[in-house]
């Protein structure tokens, strides 16, 4: 799911270093031999006492750093064995002992759905994924940016109007995209939406996705998405198509021009309700 050109250049001296099972201290250069640490643990370096991730390697890629967590597991930053320029987001399910049966087939119907899009310049890539019995991950291009929710927060009086365009003509790309896969992408909201360095939007996040058929004929009780973006007939318990992505598109595009969500959180409880009474 990477957008950006992968230039295969040579292994960086740390990832040289994990291939010897070796960890060098980034703060006194005193060598740490792998075999003896746990790996993905928070370990303290013995001469300077520095705190450090212990690097784990799984598949091809070195997983060096935490990037953030959330109730299913935990995103770290990870670096391919035999490429230094090429960089990924690896997501691990958290685990004590044995991996949660729903989490494990969420990340993996997530990771299936996103590898049927293949590459496109306005989604994330799914590389790979595995179970090997100790964890289960699923390894996904590092999309470098920062995500709109904090464009907008940092953006008092709202997004100019051009910028939003061009943001939403790269998102109503990428929506077109899944939809000619045959899937809808269920999960529109500013969280999920990455603008690059070079000013393009980049969907990431597939964990609602659904294909065209399994939204349309949706039965399942539990309402998931964010109320401030998810369109009514999901609240209602109805059936979804592109439209409901649109509509949700809509929600998204009015936040970032107006500066908050078209809905206050009270009048959204409120909307719920009402929805839910029928």
């Amino acid at each position: 799911m990477s957008i950006f050109k992968t230039i295969f250049g040579g292994t960086n001296k740390s990832i040289a270093k994990y291939e010897k099972l070796i960890y060098l201290c980034k703060s006194c250069n005193k060598k740490l031999s792998l075999k003896e640490l746990s790996p993905l643990s928070m370990s303290h370096c013995p001469k300077c006492n520095d705190l450090f991730l212990v690097p784990c390697k799984l598949g091809e890629w070195w997983v060096t750093e935490p990037l953030g967590s959330g109730g299913m597991g935990a995103v770290y930053r990870g670096e391919h064995s035999s490429s230094a320029s090429k960089k990924s987001a690896v997501k691990i399910l958290h685990h004590s002992g044995k991996v949660h049966s729903f989490y494990l087939e969420t990340l993996i119907a997530e990771a299936k759905t996103a590898s049927s899009f293949g590459q496109h310049p306005n989604l994330s890539e799914i590389y790979g994924y595995d179970n090997d019995g100790e964890r289960a991950y699923m390894i996904m291009s590092l999309i470098e940016g920062q995500r709109l929710d904090l464009l907008i927060s940092h953006s008092e009086q709202g997004i100019s109007t051009e910028l939003v365009l061009y943001y939403m003509l790269d998102i109503l790309s990428a929506l077109a995209h899944i939809y000619s896969c045959g899937y809808l992408y269920r999960d529109l909201k500013p969280e999920n939406i990455i603008i690059t360095p070079a000013g393009s939007a980049v969907l990431v996040d597939y964990g609602l996705c659904m294909t065209l058929d399994e939204a349309l004929n949706n039965d399942q009780e539990d309402i998931m998405g964010s109320p401030l973006y998810m369109p009514p007939e999901r609240i209602g318990g109805r059936g979804e198509d592109l439209r409901s992505d649109f509509y949700s598109l809509g929600m998204v595009m009015y936040h970032c021009l107006q500066g908050k969500p078209y809905f206050s959180q009270t009048e959204i409880n409120k909307l719920v309700r009402q929805q839910l009474d029928g």
